[in-house]
């Protein structure tokens, strides 16, 4: 494939993380807030998807592996409960 093809991907990832950051942060520093169960079903399917993958280039599984870790990430973040150092910084 063309060099475009990737440099497009590769832009349309990053925008798409910096359009996740704040999700993240608030998951988080929030995670009462947000379904683990969601996020963690995100992430098996994504993952059972790269078995799908015939051909490993860049443009084949940039997406996939890029929501594979964005929705195990929130899965995560969401699935353990806030500590006390959390909500006490929250509160000052």
């Amino acid at each position: 494939m063309c060099i475009y093809f990737a440099i497009a991907i590769f832009f349309a990832l990053l925008a798409d993380l910096f359009a996740a950051i704040p999700t993240i942060i608030k998951c988080y520093k929030h995670p009462e807030t947000e379904s683990w169960v969601a996020y963690g079903l995100g992430f098996i399917g994504f993952t059972m998807s790269m078995l799908t993958v015939e051909v490993w280039t860049f443009e084949n599984y940039a997406f996939i592996v890029y929501l594979s870790i964005v929705n195990g990430l929130m899965a995560a973040f969401a699935y353990r409960k806030p500590t006390k150092e959390l909500l006490h910084t929250e509160a000052v």
